[in-house]
């Protein structure tokens, strides 16, 4: 069942330091409605945007983006922005501002519910093992046997649904790095 909300526009600036120095009221909504209370206007204002990605592959295509961007080119990338609840694919849009700033619109393009899921749930006590997530697909790799679907992972890695989840490690599963790779090329 797809849930139809409002649309809004996520926006937020960096300045040619790569300091966020603007973020609208709905960025700011949508990082509370999902487990971002932490992401205030206090904590997030100049801050360098690197202090918010935290794994490197995904730092390294953000920073060929930016790259690309800076160069005068507007790019468009598709990603999931999942919740506990949701599946949400994403269009994020970013562009170049004639000060050397660059602009990072994003919009939900489609959103279904589903069954809650404890291992995307930022609030949840967890495990000492890991899980691999991509931090654009929100597939969850499982050693030997590649990427699935978050439901699909939990049954193939045996994780039992009365235990804490594994922590989850960020980074970019192979399709989706070569996507982003030939997005740029293109």
């Amino acid at each position: 069942m797809e849930l139809l909300p409002a649309p809004r526009t996520f926006a937020y600036r960096i300045d040619d330091h790569d300091r966020i120095t603007f973020f609208n009221e709905d960025w700011l909504e949508f990082a509370r409605e999902n487990d971002g209370a932490h992401l205030t206007p206090s904590n997030v204002w100049s801050r360098p945007i690197w202090k918010f990605i935290s794994d490197p592959e995904t730092r390294h295509l953000y920073r060929l983006i930016l790259s690309r961007v800076r160069s005068g080119k507007t790019i468009t990338v598709h990603m999931r922005c999942d919740s506990p609840t949701a599946r949400r694919v994403v269009e994020l849009q970013i562009a170049p501002l004639p000060d050397g700033s660059i602009a990072f619109d994003s919009r939900i393009t489609h959103e279904e519910a589903r069954a809650y899921v404890a291992l995307l749930d930022a609030r949840c006590e967890r495990s000492p093992d890991v899980v691999s997530v991509c931090s654009w697909c929100k597939k969850v790799d499982v050693p030997g046997e590649g990427w699935f679907e978050v439901e699909e992972a939990i049954e193939r890695l045996h994780l039992p649904d009365n235990a804490p989840p594994p922590q989850v490690a960020n980074m970019v599963c192979y399709e989706c790095y070569r996507g982003v790779i030939d997005r740029l090329s293109g």
